[in-house]
């Protein structure tokens, strides 16, 4: 048992590896390009992920979780390499990465869904929050290690020699999944037909828009992330004009973040200040700051690096209370329907953001969008806090 539960661990950290990678690598594959088709590269990826998020709820019981895996790790693997043997042939064209990451976004989403069912057979109550903890630091780890490995290999080789290792993690995860079918044996959900499925997604979706807190607290979720949604792509053509280092700029203020992320996350557990603070609007309120000192700092790359520690500090605080507000609101037999739709305003709120910032940056500055953001949520934030203070909210 303690080997399958080992194996489960390792396909969490190398597909969080991939993922982390795969965004990083194409983006850099565009350096050079005009800023609007970097918002494209995450507009058509999280477009199609929310695709699959939407109807992913009616199938996702009636599989087994090991193949599911392996499905979405062999899909993977075949579509990036056909971007290696492309890219190899000397073809570079940005349509090439705007197509196959959309693909990507089709099956990527599979994964981990499909692994915390497995997850959540084979380890004992008590372990769970210690795999959550794992999970948590597997993801962050990996935001950090990927990009740093990927830069490396990008300097001293090319995208070609990105992709390839990519393809080797992949290789491996594939190997352990296989391993993994053997041996786990879940019971599979075959009661509900499609239409059933289907009509219990809406149930779920009504649910929402008839709690108030729930409302409230997705209503948040979505504006935090269509305002990421604006940025997060135009961090690497707002460091262009540092040219050649352009590149390594672009790995400190992705490392700062998920640096920030991680220190949040153990303040949060050390302090335990989240009795004290439940406003989601608080930590919102250094998010938008940031957004705005950013734009301001586009000659002072240290300062931006600051900022985004400080972002990604902020946004580890709003994404506990968020979870918290969502998991205190909900009925035990509605959880799985209430964070599934969660999960999909995540990824539509970061498509809406891609999308609108694709079409201004056609039209101002990288710099200026950025400020712009910045003022809006952080006016908009000081709003809601001033009528909450008053209650007229």
């Amino acid at each position: 048992m303690n080997r399958l539960k080992f194996k489960i661990t390792a396909t969490t950290f190398l597909s969080d590896f991939s993922n982390a990678a795969i965004i990083f690598t194409f983006s850099l594959a565009l350096i050079g390009k005009s800023a609007f088709w970097f918002s494209l590269l995450y507009g058509v990826y999280y477009f199609s992920s929310f695709i699959i998020h939407l109807i992913m709820g009616m199938f996702i019981d009636k599989k087994s979780p090991a193949s599911l895996m392996i499905f979405s790790e062999i899909a993977r693997f075949v579509l990036l390499l056909l971007a290696f043997v492309i890219v190899s042939m000397g073809s570079n064209q940005k349509e090439i990465y705007l197509f196959i990451i959309c693909l990507i976004g089709l099956v990527e989403p599979i994964f981990h869904p499909a692994e915390m069912k497995v997850i959540f057979h084979y380890f004992s109550g008590r372990e769970l929050s210690k795999i959550d903890s794992i999970l948590e630091l597997s993801d962050q780890s990996m935001m950090i290690f990927a990009p740093i490995l990927i830069t490396l290999i990008y300097k001293f080789k090319n995208i070609q020699g990105a992709l390839l290792i990519i393809l080797i993690i992949l290789i491996i995860s594939i190997i352990i999944n296989f391993l993994l079918n053997k041996v786990t044996k879940i019971d599979i959900k075959t009661g509900n037909s499609d239409r059933d499925s289907f009509k219990e997604l809406l149930s779920g979706y009504a649910y929402i828009v008839n709690k108030r807190k729930l409302l409230y607290s997705s209503s948040i979720l979505g504006i935090v992330n269509i305002a990421f949604g604006i940025v997060t792509p135009l961090i690497l053509p707002l460091l262009q004009v540092y040219k050649a280092d352009a590149t390594l700029l672009y790995l400190f203020v992705t490392t700062a973040e998920s640096t920030g992320v991680i220190f949040g996350a153990l303040f949060i557990l050390t302090f335990n200040k989240t009795k004290r603070i439940t406003n989601q609007y608080y930590p919102f309120l250094f998010i938008s700051s940031s957004f705005l000192i950013v734009g301001m700092a586009q000659k002072s790359p240290v300062l931006i690096i600051i900022c985004y520690f400080i972002i990604g500090g902020a946004t580890s605080y709003f994404n506990v209370l968020n979870n918290l507000q969502f998991q205190k609101s909900s009925e035990e037999k509605m959880i799985g329907k209430v964070f599934a739709f969660k999960g999909m305003i995540t990824v539509l709120g970061f498509t809406v953001g891609s999308l609108i910032g694709g079409f201004i940056i056609t039209i101002v500055a990288v710099n200026t969008l950025f400020i712009a953001v910045g003022f809006v949520t952080l006016s908009f934030t000081l709003l809601i806090l001033f009528l909450k203070k008053n209650k007229k909210f």
